[in-house]
């Protein structure tokens, strides 16, 4: 199964660096630019994460991540701010969300609060140099 991010950046050139990166982990990213295409992608489809802007005008951002939250309390919810005090840092969590993040995003930061990967990709499968015949029989105790 791949791993689904819903994206919400309601600037283009902001969600571009961030596609292309997770694309290349083998991520499925689905990609909104306003609150209310969030909202209802979020409670139709099923996605591993949900990267949100927080910076957005259309819907009230604390409203959107609680009610992904309450629809999938196993989505991981990641907000996106230029504005991360303690406050809101405290209001998001309340809301639902497992994590807040400073804009501009650091991308190696974001990847490290991914879960884990669900399957590793059949091409990176077909160049290991590891068979079982010369894995060492310990190494499976």
């Amino acid at each position: 199964m791949v791993p689904r991010i819903l994206l919400l950046e309601n600037a283009k050139e902001n969600a571009a660096p961030i596609v292309s990166h997770l694309e290349q982990l083998d991520w499925q990213i689905d990609f909104v630019q306003d609150g209310i295409d969030a909202l209802v992608l979020g409670l139709t489809k099923h996605f591993d994460t949900a990267l949100l802007d927080l910076d957005i005008m259309d819907i009230d951002p604390l409203r959107l991540v609680q009610h992904l939250h309450q629809h999938s309390a196993s989505l991981q919810i990641i907000g996106m701010s230029h504005f991360t005090s303690s406050e809101d840092f405290q209001r998001v969590l309340k809301a639902g969300a497992a994590h807040l993040l400073a804009k501009p995003l650091s991308l190696g930061q974001l990847v490290q609060l991914l879960p884990p990967r669900i399957r590793v990709a059949p091409s990176h499968l077909a160049t290991s140099k590891t068979t079982v015949s010369n894995v060492p029989a310990n190494s499976f105790r």
